[in-house]
């Protein structure tokens, strides 16, 4: 199943190496988008326009 990753760079919680290794393991599958000094779970407070192009992007692949 595919999968839309939005990260923070600055996420103390789920270091931007994770999402990274999982789509190194499976770039078939996965997406990673990196939000520049954004903290965890607020990808979407960093960028809005860049998260929901992000997301649009993903949902009509």
């Amino acid at each position: 199943m595919p999968a839309l990753v939005t990260q923070g760079s600055a996420d103390p919680t789920v270091p931007p190496s994770v999402p990274r290794q999982l789509r190194d393991a499976r770039p078939d599958l996965v997406t990673v988008v990196e939000f520049p000094r954004a903290m965890h779970a607020e990808s979407w407070n960093a960028d809005r326009g860049r998260w929901e192009d992000a997301v649009l992007t993903f949902l009509k692949a």
